[in-house]
């Protein structure tokens, strides 16, 4: 009965309730584990970059392709000042591995729109 921590016989959950509360959090500490203790949320700001980008392909369908390109570009710029302002990492090598990914995010998507310009005849290089 007090291997929950709880002395009273009616209160106690037994040792099984504590095996499986720590089962659970071994299951779900994969969105704080890594992150610096004052950064434990940052996994939801993953999250929410990713469904910005799906949002800005959903909702802004009636703009052209150039336009959302530049709102990604803009949520991109976003997302790395606010990864470099907070470094979430407790490892400095995934600070390192995530502002890569951004860059090559950046890069990529700038990369695109030039392919999509000159496709279009928009520029003329000779």
């Amino acid at each position: 009965q007090a291997e929950d921590g709880i002395r009273d016989a009616q209160e106690s959950r037994g040792l099984g309730d504590v095996y499986k509360r720590q089962e659970l959090e071994r299951v779900v500490s994969f969105t704080w584990i890594s992150y610096r203790k004052e950064s434990y949320f940052w996994e939801f700001v993953i999250i929410g970059r990713k469904l910005s980008l799906i949002l800005i392909g959903i909702m802004m369908s009636n703009l052209s392709y150039q336009w959302r390109t530049i709102f990604v570009l803009l949520m991109v710029l976003v997302m790395i000042r606010l990864h470099f302002g907070s470094e979430p990492y407790a490892i400095s090598l995934f600070n390192h591995m995530e502002s890569a990914s951004l860059f090559v995010t950046y890069i990529s998507t700038i990369a695109g729109l030039l392919m999509d310009i000159q496709d279009l005849s928009l520029i003329h290089i000779s």
